[in-house]
């Protein structure tokens, strides 16, 4: 199994556990998390297994980890070789029930990123034994061969050409990519209830990005079983511009087009609670959850007669309890915090 969690926590956790989960011997990954103190040698592990890194000394983040599955049938080392200290590149041999294969973990940084082309260029400078050897990773390389339509880039050529020269074989099907994400995206998720969330320039733009990440998300969710349910499905702009521009969105699939109309302007969208108006103020959401706290605050008030009321310490603690825990819902998503405060709207407490 080979993925690049672009260099994201949650991303590496998730391909370890997806992994064990369907008894895969070695995951390659590239871009992986690594903690900001190298000293410490910090990346994910899992109990299942073993962990093997490119360098011995992190003075510098490796873009390549390995892992092998621990079984007293597996064995693995290191490989040395010329990327014996490349941080891009990572061979190990592997021994399985009397079987062998070397592996080789790569990734070739592309340009205009740090350390461009060094993964392929200690590639092309290496001989392959003739042991079977499986080569993955995340190359940056686009060729006809592989991407029918697209013109070489850079290194396509003289990477083509040491494969022929070994005789390898493409295993995946063409114009599969290693990594569809091009370009960083929000997407929100809590049990079954799913948001996409995308920052532009303009309200339109938004919406064409918004039908691409659709189409990823729907395609994802039809290779699991999954469907969305479009009578559900909401889509609400945002933004602090005095414009009544509201495009809708129409959303592709395999059973039909399914128009879905925008919000009105001013309207507010709920989302787990947090109501959200168009210019993200938050006055609906405030008013909303101060309503509801001072209800339950004149319930309280009902058992705080002077005479036979409850006791003072457990009025504050149900005021805490029940009342700030109401009000103070969500204040995280709206509540500028004590490093932003306007002057003239200092408060104290």
């Amino acid at each position: 199994m080979q993925v690049n969690v672009g260099k994201g926590g949650p991303a590496h956790e998730t391909a370890l556990n997806l992994a064990f989960e369907r008894k895969t011997d070695i995951l390659l990954i590239q871009e992986p998390w690594i903690h900001r103190n190298l000293s410490q040698r910090i990346s994910k592990k899992h109990p299942a297994f073993n962990c093997f890194a490119p360098i011995e000394k992190w003075d510098r983040k490796p873009r390549v980890l390995t892992y092998v599955h621990k079984h007293p049938q597996i064995h693995a080392h290191a490989v040395p070789g010329p990327w014996a200290e490349n941080r891009d590149i990572h061979m190990l041999h592997i021994q399985a029930w009397g079987l062998q294969l070397q592996t080789v973990n790569i990734y070739n940084a592309p340009p205009g990123a740090e350390d461009p082309g060094q993964g392929v260029g200690c590639l092309l400078s290496w001989s392959v034994p003739a042991l079977p050897l499986l080569l993955a990773g995340d190359l940056n390389i686009k060729h006809p061969v592989w991407q029918p339509g697209v013109p070489p880039s850079r290194w396509a050529e003289p990477f083509l050409q040491w494969t022929m020269n070994f005789n390898f074989t493409l295993t995946m099907d063409p114009d599969t990519p290693t990594r569809t994400i091009q370009r960083r995206r929000a997407r929100l998720g809590y049990a079954d209830d799913l948001g996409l969330l995308s920052a532009g320039t303009t309200l339109e733009g938004n919406v064409v990005t918004l039908q691409e990440d659709f189409k990823l998300l729907n395609d994802w969710a039809s290779k699991e079983g999954l469907t969305f349910d479009f009578a559900k499905t909401e889509i609400a702009h945002f933004t602090r511009r005095r414009t009544l521009s509201n495009p809708s969105i129409d959303l592709e699939t395999t059973s039909g087009t399914h128009s879905i109309t925008a919000k009105a302007v001013k309207s507010s969208i709920r989302y787990l609670g947090i109501w959200l108006d168009r210019k993200l103020s938050f006055k609906k959401h405030v008013e909303t959850m101060a309503a509801k706290a001072r209800q339950v605050s004149n319930g309280i008030r009902a058992l705080s007669n002077t005479a036979r009321g409850a006791p003072v310490q457990l009025l504050r603690q149900s005021i805490q309890a029940c009342v700030l825990s109401v009000l103070c819902y969500g204040a995280e998503a709206w509540w500028p915090g004590a490093t932003r405060m306007e002057k003239g709207k200092e408060i104290s407490n």
